[in-house]
């Protein structure tokens, strides 16, 4: 099987305000801070994709999230203990 990283990323999302207001009353809004925690599987130039579930048997992921490069605001690898017993 593939090795994969383990990583956390802290990024911004967009945030929406589901009602119609006038220019005076869009005070305080910001982009959302999101903290994510998820295999790495595959960076490209623009974007990362991380998957929080992968199956080591048959190499399927769930939980994809597809994050823009531009929006990351900070990331690093996750370091796991390896057992014996385990696919890490």
């Amino acid at each position: 099987m593939k090795e994969y990283k383990l990583i956390y990323a802290e990024w911004r999302d967009t945030t929406t305000i589901p009602d119609w207001y006038s220019e005076y009353n869009i005070v305080d809004v910001h982009p959302t801070t999101i903290y994510s925690i998820g295999w790495l599987v595959r960076e490209d130039p623009e974007f990362i994709v991380i998957a929080a579930s992968l199956s080591p048997t048959s190499e399927m992921f769930s939980q994809i999230s597809v994050i823009p490069k531009g929006c990351i605001v900070t990331h690093r690898d996750i370091k796991l203990e390896k057992k014996e017993d385990s696919f890490l």
